[in-house]
């Protein structure tokens, strides 16, 4: 997966804050996400994966990494692959949501957003 450089993010100052990269987690999906400053960056990817359940759980953002309004994100890839990544504020909890399930499943997004 690409990465997104935090220096790039800069502004000045010195106090800028990076969590690094960190894992939801999912046995089917690979998402990792990280806060620069105040923004959060998630991507989300998955190759030829068998999805049992059209949607998939990938655990919960913590506090002070969740968005302000529920966000979803199209994935990257149509047809029998179309889906998208949402994440509920309230509780940050982050799934990833096919049209169907099935088998031989692509998934890839990238987003970024304030955090609460």
């Amino acid at each position: 997966m690409a990465e997104y450089k935090a220096e790039l993010f800069k502004i000045g100052g010195g106090n800028e804050t990076d969590s690094g990269w960190q894992t939801l987690s999912s046995s089917q999906i690979e998402c990792t996400y990280r806060k620069v400053n105040n923004i959060v960056y998630i991507q989300c990817s998955a190759r030829n994966v068998t999805i049992d359940n059209a949607s998939v759980s990938l655990g919960s953002l913590p506090v002070g990494y969740r968005p302000t309004h529920r966000t979803a994100v199209r994935n990257g890839y149509v047809g029998n692959n179309d889906g998208y990544l949402e994440i509920i504020p309230s509780d940050g909890s982050a799934a990833f949501n096919f049209v169907s399930a099935g088998v031989g499943k692509y998934c890839h997004c990238n987003t970024a957003y304030v955090a609460d």
